[in-house]
């Protein structure tokens, strides 16, 4: 496959997937965001938990 037609072809899915985006109805998507007073002040995870791989803050 030559470079210009795959270079044609990602950037036809590029612009498709843009455009499919943009036509989106997110609220669809049952996804609700937070308002900032939700989140808390202070973290309450120690930075011992945070630098864990194995710690999921559950």
């Amino acid at each position: 496959m030559s470079d210009t037609l795959y270079d044609r072809d990602l950037q036809l899915w590029i612009d498709q997937t843009i455009r499919q985006l943009k036509n989106r109805e997110f609220e669809s998507l049952v996804i609700r965001i937070p308002e900032d007073s939700e989140y808390p002040l202070l973290c309450p995870f120690s930075i011992e938990q945070i630098l864990d791989e194995d710690f999921y803050g559950i």
